[in-house]
């Protein structure tokens, strides 16, 4: 048998393949002197070296951006403190409407600290008593730190200063700024409602 170059049947003579032409195609289908149909197709299933190394390059570029945006730690560390201080002062608020009694809020550059009492001997027990502020992070706020404020049993806010017990507030709002590797993250306290965000 050969190939034949023309159609790219095999034939054992050119005989047989005009034979097959001349007789028809249908006449003949499943017959023993059927040809088979030669494919020509050179080109594998694969990939190609040059589809490989792109791909290749592109793990390597796409990887070395993710490293580095992961490596500076502080910028997360800065987002997840800014969302612990917040946690925080709600939680101080909640704390003190429902147990219908003043809950303080002490504010350092070291750590934010809920207390039952204005000079923090009476810590809240954990897991709420005190938010320390990671190494590396900068904590500062729209007043002079440390300073203190507090909730009432209606969850609005008053100055440390302020007496217990009465309406009159000198609260004007704060701002906490939590900075670090490039990300500054702010909590705000309202002023007459206490809101925190």
């Amino acid at each position: 048998m050969r190939l034949h170059l023309q159609c790219g049947y095999w034939c054992s003579d050119c005989c047989r393949h005009r034979l097959l032409i001349e007789a028809g195609r249908g006449a003949l289908r499943g017959g023993p002197f059927w040809p088979e149909r030669v494919s020509h197709n050179t080109r594998g299933s694969g990939f190609t070296l040059v589809e490989l190394i792109v791909v290749i390059l592109l793990i390597g570029i796409l990887s070395f951006v993710a490293i580095g945006r992961f490596s500076n730690n502080r910028a997360f560390g800065a987002a997840a403190h800014t969302d612990q201080v917040r946690s925080g002062l709600r939680f101080a608020q909640k704390l003190s409407i429902s147990r219908n009694t003043p809950v303080f809020v002490t504010v350092t550059a070291a750590a934010l600290t809920v207390c039952y009492d204005a000079a923090c001997a009476a810590p809240v027990p954990a897991p709420g008593a005190e938010v320390a502020t990671p190494a590396g992070l900068t904590v500062a706020a729209n007043r002079a730190l440390p300073f203190t404020i507090y909730f009432d049993e209606k969850g609005r806010p008053y100055n440390g200063a302020d007496a217990v017990g009465t309406d009159i507030s000198t609260f004007g709002g704060v701002t906490v700024t939590v900075s670090g590797g490039g990300y500054a993250g702010n909590v705000i306290v309202e002023r007459e409602t206490g809101y925190v965000h």
